[in-house]
């Protein structure tokens, strides 16, 4: 699946549980810093030579959280571009 398979099924979640309308690009903003801490943290704290494999699916588990965040504000400030 590529990135704008991803977007559309992301905007279809996120449109059926009102984060769009019913939110704000800042309140997205706000969570975008959260989920790029975590992503961040989890991959400072979690470094285990050992364990990299958890490391690496922690990271992109955090990603995607930060893609799943972007592509809800880029919806509602209206950018279209990438459609």
């Amino acid at each position: 699946m590529n990135l704008n398979a991803y977007r559309d099924l992301i905007l279809g979640w996120a449109r059926d549980r009102n984060l769009i309308e019913g939110s704000s690009p800042e309140r997205q903003l706000d969570k975008l810093f959260e989920e790029n801490g975590e992503y961040a943290g989890s991959s400072a704290r979690h470094y285990v030579p050992t364990k990299r494999d958890e490391m690496l699916l922690k990271m992109q588990d955090g990603l995607g959280d930060v893609f799943v965040v972007v592509c809800i504000m880029a919806a509602q400030l209206g950018y279209r571009d990438w459609e």
